[in-house]
Order: C-alpha cells, then sequence, then structure tokens
C-alpha cells in the first residue's frame, strides 16, 4: 500500500517531466475509478488544460491542472508510466493522458482499488489530520494530540485523522526507531518517548523519501 514517502517519490518524479505540459487528449478507460464525476464531464472538462503543478496530501497526489484538480488514491498497486510499452498488464492500464507536446501518461491499476476524484477548486481534505513533514508538526503538537488518546500508538500513527500519510509500514518503522512497543497507550508515552516518536517520524519518512519509498 503506497504511503506517504511513496506517493510524494511519484510527485517528484512527474514534476520535471509533466509540469507545464498541456493535455490534449485523455481517455478514461474504466469509468467505475472516476468517484465523484461523470467519465464524458471528466475527459471534456480535463482537456486543454495545462499541468500546472503536482501536489500531496496525505497518500494522496493532487494534479493542479489550472482551476481544475484531478486527485489519485493508489490503492494498493496504482503506478503511473510514461509509456504504455512498459507495461506488463496494458490490460490493467485504467486512464490515458495525451499532451500537445506529443508525451503520453498512462494510470495502471491491476488490483482497482486505487480510485480518481475530480474537484473544481483545490480539495480541503477536512477528514485529514496534520502533514507530518509540516513544520506545523511540532513536538508540542505531538504530545497534545498523544495525550488525549486512549489508543494504541501504532494505531495512533495509522489513524489519518491525527498524521496524514503514515501506513503499517512506515508505523511500524517509525516505532521500531523511537524503540517504543506498538501495544503502548498514545496518553502513556512520557515527554522523552513523545520526542522520541516525534524525531522518528520525520527522521523515517525524510530518509524513506530520499530512497525513493
Amino acid at each position: 500500500m503506497p504511503e506517504l514517502p511513496e506517493v510524494e517519490t511519484i510527485r517528484r518524479q512527474l514534476i520535471p517531466l509533466y509540469r507545464g505540459e498541456i493535455i490534449g487528449k485523455v481517455n478514461l478507460k474504466t469509468p467505475s475509478l472516476l468517484k465523484n464525476y461523470p467519465a464524458e464531464d471528466f475527459q471534456r472538462d480535463l482537456a486543454g488544460k495545462q499541468l500546472v503543478d503536482f501536489l500531496r496530501r496525505g497518500k494522496f497526489l493532487i494534479f493542479h491542472c489550472g482551476e481544475v484538480f484531478p486527485v489519485f488514491h493508489l490503492g494498493m498497486s496504482g503506478i503511473f508510466l510514461q509509456n504504455k510499452a512498459e507495461s506488463r498488464y496494458p490490460q490493467h492500464i485504467h486512464l490515458e493522458m495525451k499532451f500537445e507536446s506529443g508525451k503520453e501518461l498512462y494510470f495502471q491499476d491491476m488490483r482497482k482499488f486505487g480510485n480518481i476524484r475530480f474537484y473544481k477548486e483545490l480539495p480541503q481534505f477536512p477528514e485529514l489530520g496534520i502533514e507530518p513533514l509540516n513544520g506545523e508538526f511540532t513536538i508540542e503538537k505531538l504530545g497534545e494530540m498523544l495525550r488525549s488518546k486512549k489508543m494504541n500508538i501504532k494505531q495512533f500513527l495509522m489513524s489519518q485523522e491525527y498524521i496524514a500519510g503514515i501506513g503499517n509500514i512506515y508505523a511500524s518503522e517509525i516505532l521500531f526507531e523511537a524503540q517504543i512497543s506498538p501495544l503502548r497507550k498514545s496518553f502513556e508515552l512520557s515527554e522523552a518517548e513523545s520526542a522520541a516518536l516525534h524525531r522518528a517520524i520525520g527522521a523515517i519518512l525524510i530518509s524513506s523519501i530520499e530512497k525513493f519509498g
């Protein structure tokens, strides 16, 4: 399951390849992947737009296309390909984007647990908690959240409404780094343990991004 480092890696890889490109033709081959917008309107409303930037919120990858914003959740097996010939499973390519420059971009998802949503303004994701690499994620903020929760610390780390982007893999890595048992209750952690956990979150996520997830 792609978590924050994997999605951030993909975001950084797409930027030099596609930022500034004008979308020519869009072919949504699997309309069921689009969860909140008619497929025909999606193809029409995305065509002609410039890919201004690639953003990330938690585990979501956001295409900033001027005044519209396709948002991808990669599920368990979602990937992007530059060339269709690179795919070992072309039958699982669900979205094709062709750019005016001649470049192409394909979204493939073998297991189809991923999805796409389409917005006319930048989505705010009110259901998601703080970004762990954001400057607002301080030791004090983490300690405040921990003291108010009675769940296991691993469950806390994986709960997207508190901290966005951490799943099973990185929760385990973070707790190992901080030397904290996943069975400990969040509110039981001492100030020193909270500080160690805060350091481990930053260290593991940053290191994982540097290593491409």
